[in-house]
């Protein structure tokens, strides 16, 4: 029988397809692929890892509606991320004055033994009340053993003797400052009233910029989704639901609450004096 280049072509497609996507080459046929229980702040996930490198994250058998999982493959693979350390070069070379070069200076590709080297000697020699721990890398994982704000106070309370610190932090803002002395409580890290009491004694639900389908989709531990199974108790409700937000929300259609649409107003201001800013 004759092999035509249409035939032989579609027969390469068919193997293709039979042998799966992810194989690039015949030794990976033979390399195992271990399924690597983990969690994170998008829920309890596996992670299917050949030769030390992930070939996908698939929910764990608990997590009925999983979210964002699939990023976390991005998140180590993307084509954006910076893979080594890169230090500017009039820095690398002591230049006197070099931080006015600060955002045009070139980039040089130095190892991590060097670039451990710099970071050592420049926290050496940089006194304790000009070093800010900033950090906000908590939310990159659930869990207080790694978290990285606490690591770093430690790290600076031995190395250094201190540091300059936060006063509250990013995510509350100046609530944590302001609302005790409003409502006695600092209210945005309290005990928050229960689903059943919303249901049995709310009359009006205003959801202000929040989309709580969306929100729920993560957590500040291991997402469990258990708000999910109050959407359809709010939905059958009586309550009357007021989502004040630029757009309609999946939460607003889904509980078709009432919208009103606002058009958020510092976007005009800096449009009208867009001249005086630059």
């Amino acid at each position: 029988m004759g092999i035509t280049r249409r035939g032989f072509l579609q027969r390469g497609i068919a193997t293709t397809a039979l042998l799966g996507a992810n194989v690039t080459n015949a030794t990976e046929l033979f390399s195992e692929v271990k399924k690597i229980p983990s969690a994170s702040h998008y829920g309890a996930f596996y992670a299917l890892v050949q030769d030390n490198k992930i070939l996908d994250i698939v929910p764990q058998e608990a997590d009925g509606r999983p979210g964002m999982l699939k990023a976390l493959v991005d998140q180590n693979y993307s084509n954006s991320r910076i893979k080594y350390p890169y230090v500017r070069k009039s820095y690398l070379e002591g230049r006197k004055n070099n931080q006015f070069l600060r955002g045009n200076d070139e980039y040089v590709r130095i190892s991590w033994e060097r670039a451990l080297d710099l970071v050592a000697k420049k926290i050496e020699e940089t006194p304790r009340e000009s070093i800010y721990n900033g950090t906000t890398d908590g939310w990159a994982h659930p869990g207080l053993v790694n978290y990285c704000p606490t690591l770093a106070g430690r790290f600076f309370n031995i190395v250094k003797g201190g540091c300059v610190n936060p006063d509250g932090d990013f995510s509350a803002g100046a609530a944590l400052r302001t609302n005790p002395a409003i409502v006695g409580d600092i209210e945005v890290y309290s005990l928050q009233t229960a689903h059943e009491q919303i249901l049995e004694n709310t009359q009006v639900y205003i959801l202000w910029g929040a989309d709580l389908f969306k929100c729920n989709k993560i957590d500040f531990a291991v997402a469990n989704r258990k708000n999910d199974e109050y959407f359809f108790k709010y939905r059958k409700s009586n309550i009357k639901f007021i989502s004040i937000d630029p757009i309609k929300t999946e939460t607003a259609k889904m509980l078709d609450a009432e919208c009103i649409k606002i058009r958020p107003m510092i976007c005009q201001h800096f449009m009208i004096h867009r001249n005086k800013y630059v």
